[in-house]
């Protein structure tokens, strides 16, 4: 095995140990440390691969998330509690940070697969943790009433689910691409983790996430195949949650879905947790009104909580939360994140059609889930957006090289007239 080949291994190794490390180490004292090792590790370790030399980059992925962090910061000049803001503003600079190295170099890639498959590896590990952490048994037993679900002991239940739910949704992409289909065993104990966390946000996430890589895989097809696949996709999507909910590891969660249902309807037992999150929606909006421009200050959230519901929490929405603690213009420099992502996806879907539907419907997700939690200071979140710019530099880079073959080809392409070579820019169009 050459040097680079065991650097590359040991840096896939490291990342995945990153990856997972947000939700498997994150409450503990050190694993702040450990969470900015593994980053450091994979830059130097890339640098001695690549015999390269530090050279840093001031991109947009640098300047949206400064700007977001800088005025995160400066609302801390009208806050309720400044040093709740101040201790915001740091986490969010220490976690882009760490997102920023390890961005370093990944971006110089030529393929974001190999992000993808760490990511997808990293769901295989936390889901076997937690096997172990909680015991297998546990876990079923956690599934099957909505009243046993499993605990934070080590971490956040609904981060667990999404982590595992996006290793679905990668898996399926695989699958559906002929690559790696062995490890589709896996899929195992990510199942029961999703089942015994009984998040719907994840088991949507799952559902969603592997029709769309279906879809994906499917796009370059006529329209007629391609419409007739999405109709049997989605009466095989309805199948699958269908049987999912019959087993007993997805009772739990058939119990909240049901609930939830209610709580929209009106009809029936409704969701104590639903109804709470409409109502952090209601004051928090109601806040907002009243503080629209630069809201109460960032982290300030607990203040409306404990105002109108007697606890102090966050606000359970990301757009409520940004709106009422940091105003509209908090709310306009986090989301220029997913602006300028959708906007360059758009503009150089050509280079890899596939790969930008991937990454577009993914980030539709993100986006729309949002709704649900508090995404802005998460870890893994602000992780997955730095993918996110990594691969749009790298669909950036495609969209060159394709040009950069087009103009060759035209200047090459030539036929002598009068003594002079002339192109023949007819083949040129026609390519």
């Amino acid at each position: 095995m050459t040097k680079q080949k065991f650097l590359h291994n040991l840096i896939n190794v490291v990342a995945v140990f990153l990856f997972a490390v947000f939700l498997l180490f994150d409450g503990y004292a050190w694993g702040k440390f450990t969470f900015l090792a593994a980053s450091l590790a994979i830059y130097v370790l890339g640098l001695w691969e690549r015999n390269d030399k530090i050279v840093l980059r001031f991109d947009m992925y640098v300047v949206i998330y400064l700007v977001f962090i800088a005025y995160v910061l400066l609302t801390a000049l009208w806050a309720k509690s400044a040093m709740s803001t101040i201790t915001m503003a740091r986490t969010l600079f220490r976690t882009f940070i760490c997102a920023y190295i390890v961005y370093l170099y990944f971006v110089k890639e030529k393929d974001v697969s190999r992000l993808l498959r760490i990511l997808m590896w990293a769901g295989y590990v936390v889901a076997i943790y937690s096997l172990m952490f909680y015991g297998v048994d546990e876990l079923l037993k956690a599934g099957t009433d909505s009243s046993l679900r499993a605990d934070n002991e080590f971490a956040n239940v609904n981060s667990i689910a999404m982590c595992c739910a996006l290793s679905c949704m990668i898996q399926a992409n695989e699958f559906f691409e002929k690559r790696n289909r062995w490890t589709c065993v896996f899929l195992i104990p990510v199942l029961i983790v999703i089942g015994a966390t009984q998040s719907r946000k994840a088991l949507l996430f799952l559902i969603v996430g592997v029709f769309s890589a279906f879809i994906v895989k499917n796009q370059n097809e006529s329209f007629v195949k391609k419409f007739g696949k999405i109709i049997l996709g989605c009466v095989v999507s309805a199948l699958i949650i269908y049987g999912l909910l019959q087993l007993e590891i997805f009772a739990g969660i058939k119990q909240r879905m049901q609930t939830m249902f209610n709580s929209f309807t009106g009809n029936g037992k409704a969701d104590g947790s639903s109804l709470t999150r409409e109502k952090m929606i209601e004051i928090g909006w109601k806040e907002f009104t009243e503080h629209p421009v630069g809201g109460i200050g960032i982290a300030n959230s607990y203040f409306i909580t404990d105002k109108y519901l007697g606890k102090k929490t966050y606000l359970h929405n990301n757009f409520v939360e940004l709106l009422s603690c940091g105003g509209i213009f908090a709310f306009i420099f986090y989301y220029a994140i997913y602006g300028y992502l959708f906007y360059n996806l758009w503009k150089y879907r050509k280079a890899d059609k596939k790969q930008a539907m991937f990454f577009a419907i993914w980030l539709l997700i993100m986006l729309v889930l949002d709704y649900g939690s508090v995404s802005y200071y998460s870890k893994d979140q602000n992780f997955y957006l730095m993918i996110h710019f990594v691969n749009v530099e790298n669909l950036k880079r495609k969209a060159r090289k394709q040009q950069y073959a087009n103009n060759k080809i035209c200047e090459s392409t030539t036929q002598v007239y009068n003594g002079q070579k002339l192109p023949i820019f007819d083949k040129c169009k026609q390519r």
